[in-house]
Formats: structure tokens, sequence, C-alpha cells
């Protein structure tokens, strides 16, 4: 045993998939801060992706600005009658 968490295949996504979802312009950035390959095939799992979500927010101290990042990386918009007070 390595320690290492184990990661199935439902757990994995490729990069190619992330191009194809995320608005993100700049994806050899998202490759690197993810930690894998800047390639379509590379792969990356949950975990890295909540990781990397969980540093971002971290970052930034305004939920309405948090908010209105997120629904511009998405195209979402967050419904009113849930918004963050």
């Amino acid at each position: 045993m390595t320690g290492k968490a184990s990661t199935s295949a439902d757990d994995l996504a490729t990069l190619a998939q992330a191009k194809a979802i995320f608005k993100h312009t700049e994806i050899e950035k998202f490759a690197e801060f993810i930690g894998c390959e800047n390639k379509d095939e590379a792969t990356f799992s949950c975990q890295q992706w909540m990781d990397l979500q969980s540093d971002f927010a971290m970052t930034i101290f305004d939920d309405d600005k948090y908010i209105e990042l997120m629904e511009g990386a998405w195209d979402v918009s967050e419904p009113a009658h849930v918004k963050v007070s």
C-alpha cells in the first residue's frame, strides 16, 4: 500500500473534456494548476479539481465577487432566491 487513495476511471476527466465544458481560454494554465500535462488525453481527478477550487476560493474574501467570477467562468447565473446574503 502506497498511502495514496486510489482513483477510479469514473473519477477522472480529460483535459479535452475540460476544454469542451469550461469557458477557460488559457487551458494550459488550468493544466499547470491542476497538475496534468497540457494534452487533450491528460487526465485529472475529481479530488484534484476540488483542491484547485478550494485553493482558489480561499483567495477571494468577498462572496459576491466569488459568485460573479464563478458565474462568468461557468456561464451560469445563481438563482435570485438562493443568493448569498
